[in-house]
């Protein structure tokens, strides 16, 4: 007599024995890169990356407004920013000074989190934050002298260490907007 079916379905019916003949299939694994940390340490006021291997994007990262939490209004106003009258159709709030921008996303439109982009004429930096308004990645673009623009995803960990997750480079002369 054979098992019965599971959970009492099919009643009587039993499950047949295994053939003796077993196909076996080979799993082929190909691992994601492993992203590379990119640890900040202070030294000061400035940070930069344990080994030193990304220092086009410590500076950029050094140069942003953005921190790693989430900058109200009043932090952007102690800053010396000046609130526009400007929104776009998102629901995003500029705030400007000295030719730098800040763009303030702190609603769930769309499903979206809390984000702020920073911009200035050499560089652009996208921070996303969770609920709590603690930094959870970003993009940060910087202009090269040919006219391109190198691109760096990074991730944060709990701690606050950013991983770089990819390095690019485009070929088009404009910083491209993140949502």
């Amino acid at each position: 007599m054979g098992l019965l079916g599971i959970n009492g379905i099919g009643g009587n019916q039993e499950i047949s024995p295994a053939s003796g003949k077993q196909k076996t299939e080979t799993i082929n694994f190909t691992p994601k890169p492993i992203s590379i940390m990119t640890e900040q340490i202070d030294y000061g006021k400035i940070k930069e990356t344990i080994n030193g291997q990304y220092k086009e994007f410590d500076n950029a990262v050094n140069n942003s407004a953005l921190t790693g939490k989430f900058l109200s209004e009043n932090d952007l106003l102690k800053q010396g920013y000046k609130k526009s009258a400007m929104m776009d159709m998102n629901g995003g709030i500029y705030y400007e000074k000295d030719g730098e921008s800040i763009r303030v996303m702190n609603s769930r439109i769309l499903g979206n989190g809390k984000s702020l982009s920073f911009r200035n004429k050499n560089m652009a930096h996208f921070a996303t934050y969770d609920d709590k308004g603690k930094e959870t990645g970003g993009i940060v673009q910087v202009k090269q002298q040919n006219g391109s623009i190198k691109v760096y995803e990074y991730d944060v960990d709990i701690e606050g260490n950013k991983f770089i997750k990819s390095v690019t480079t485009s070929e088009l002369d404009y910083f491209a907007d993140y949502e």
